[in-house]
């Protein structure tokens, strides 16, 4: 049972990489635990109960069985748990202060929790768990635990050890390792519970050639498995580190404010969010190597999840069986949506994000069915980026083409395309049942150009594919899969929209401002100098059509497509093949789809 006793213990571990709880006086409904059944929440309600959480004083009735040493005896050999004091406070709290745990292996590096707080510890409950007993059973482990002033220690000698191994290399540059801090200010758990543990070391045979690693994602599956808690939060999460190489000082730092869940049930999470991250790293060294400097400043003010539902994977991976392949709902990625992105390079903003979502919340098996990715108010600084360019890599243009790049720049500027700022949104639709599918695209410049392509059509249906395809993939009959995909395979419909905000009379100037910078025998750049913009995009239209009727000779059904040119209009009539009305893939989950990211990004659009 050593896996199993390893797995418990990591319980432990937990409370050092993450942490929440609750209390009715704070304003926390305990009414609903969401460690048994999923709770319906969002991010802004689970930050406000991590908030409270943060500050709320909690207090119960003192545990019969806490057991802290007869706990830390049952743990794995692999595992060193010492302690300096133990008591019981008067909130009915287990207290144990300046806990270490390590790795037995190497007992001089591990995490030390200043003073780690339990209430309603099943001390009996752990035991019999880590001895491999009562391993069917759902019960209450801790309902509360709080760790204060969590910090990681012995990280100089592991560091110092393969640093003398790597000087020992004459080509290895000269390094000192000078300083590390890992610390997490609190973390606390609210409704800690043990589900049953379940494990069946075997691989199936679609995975045998993992068979060497694979009884380690089963012990990994198993053991997260087991675990259930209503809600948990890091608070003041900070890394920091410096190496000094060549006598340059180069350092690295990380930051979290806040991160916490809701709803943590195996591999199902209900709701997850984090506020505050920043990342910096400083590697002046880097020049030595030939490089450039590197430096490098990222920001995310929050980020959040909902609906990751993993769990009957986990299941499946700890009982070795691939899951049924008509397994609609087997997994969901759930919904995840950044908000204030930022990415610096020696010291100077190279874009901004204002949100972005991704959206991977429905697959038939492990196929997705719907997914996309949409982003607003993103800024590239063109300019920003070419400068740090230059700068970091001298010799990357010489002093005429430096010239020309910042001339290039300066007419962009002219007309608002060295900082522009876009949205977009990539959006993928499968009816596993049909096979109909259909990709969505649409991308907006602002004040400039809006971009949209629709593209439908028919796949071989789940089934079809799946009954070609044996457990032993090894013995897929791939003539018949490749003449199911040429049979089965059909263009249905297919849109593309320019929709004119302005762009078009600034890409003809910019052309012609940029034809004029290059040198006067450029026979290329000649005949665009002595052109107007309205000339430029009367050439343009005349080409479009010229296209558009060489395409009607190769496929007949553009000979009902009558290109035109739209100025700064909604998504009036388009310019199409056959209406998807007429196509099979006329169904009304596409429609719904459709409907709700058209809406989406219309939103953003004037949301500016």
């Amino acid at each position: 049972m050593e896996p199993l006793k390893a797995g418990v213990a990591a319980i432990a571990l937990i409370a050092v990489a993450t942490g929440c709880a609750t209390n009715d006086a704070a304003g926390i409904s305990s009414d609903i635990s969401a460690a048994y059944q999923p709770v319906q929440t969002d991010a802004p309600t689970l930050e406000a109960r991590l908030a409270a959480l943060q500050t709320d004083a909690f207090d119960m009735a003192p545990a019969a069985n806490p057991n802290i040493d007869a706990i830390i005896a049952a743990m794995p050999a692999v595992v060193t748990i010492s302690y300096d004091e133990q008591l019981t406070d008067r909130s009915g709290a287990a207290v144990v202060r300046g806990l270490k745990i390590a790795p037995s292996m190497m007992p001089t590096i591990g995490f030390e929790i200043g003073e780690l707080r339990v209430w309603g510890l099943d001390g009996d409950f752990a035991v019999a768990r880590l001895n491999g007993e009562r391993l069917d059973e759902t019960a209450p482990l801790a309902r509360r635990l709080e760790a204060a002033n969590t910090r990681l220690y012995g990280l100089e000698g592991v560091v110092g050890m393969l640093m003398g191994l790597a000087a020992s290399d004459p080509d290895m540059p000269d390094m000192t390792f000078d300083s590390y801090n890992f610390t997490i200010g609190k973390i606390v758990y609210d409704d800690l519970v043990l589900r049953p543990y379940v494990m069946d070391a075997k691989t199936p045979e679609m995975l045998e050639d993992a068979a060497q690693f694979f009884p380690i994602v089963q012990q990994i599956a198993a053991v997260n498995r087991t675990i259930a808690f209503d809600t948990v939060a890091t608070y003041d999460l900070s890394a920091a580190a410096q190496v000094t190489i060549d006598g340059m000082p180069n350092t690295f730092n990380m930051a979290m404010d806040l991160a916490g869940s809701r709803g943590q049930r195996g591999g199902d999470v209900d709701q997850s969010v984090g506020r505050g991250f920043r990342y910096a790293i400083d590697i002046p060294s880097a020049a030595a190597s030939g490089g450039p400097p590197m430096k490098m400043d990222v920001s995310l003010d929050s980020f959040s999840t909902s609906g990751m539902r993993l769990d009957r994977v986990m299941d499946h991976l700890a009982r070795g069986v691939m899951p049924e392949r008509d397994s609609p709902g087997l997994l969901s990625l759930g919904v995840t949506q950044l908000a204030g992105e930022r990415v610096a390079l020696n010291d100077k903003e190279i874009y901004t994000v204002g949100g972005a979502t991704v959206d991977l919340s429905e697959f038939h098996w492990f196929i997705p069915t719907k997914a996309s990715f949409s982003t607003s108010n993103a800024v590239y600084d063109i300019k920003g980026l070419l400068d740090w360019v230059q700068e970091t890599e001298g010799d990357a243009f010489g002093p005429e083409e430096a010239e020309m790049v910042n001339s290039i720049m300066a007419a962009a500027a002219n007309y608002g395309l060295d900082k522009p700022s876009f949205d977009g949104l990539l959006g993928w639709n499968w009816d596993a049942a049909t096979g109909a599918g259909a990709i969505d695209v649409d991308f907006g410049i602002d004040d400039y150009m809006r971009f949209n392509f629709d593209f439908a059509g028919l796949l071989p249906d789940f089934n079809s594919v799946s009954a070609l395809v044996p457990d032993d993939i090894e013995q897929t009959d791939e003539d018949a899969l490749e003449n199911l995909f040429q049979t089965n395979t059909k263009f249905a419909n297919m849109t593309f929209d320019i929709v004119d905000e302005g762009g078009l009379q600034k890409s003809f100037a910019l052309a012609i401002d940029v034809a004029k910078l290059m040198p006067e025998d450029n026979a290329e750049f000649a005949m665009l100098r002595n052109q107007t913009p309205e000339g430029l995009r009367q050439m343009a239209s005349s080409l479009l059509y010229l296209a558009a009727a060489g395409a009607a000779q190769e496929i007949p059904a553009a000979q009902d497509t009558s290109p035109r040119w739209r100025t700064s209009s909604p998504r009036a009539a388009r310019s199409a093949c056959p209406s998807p009305r007429t196509s099979p893939w006329a169904s009304p989950n596409w429609k719904r789809w459709k409907t709700q990211n058209r809406t989406r990004f219309s939103r953003w659009s004037a949301s500016r």
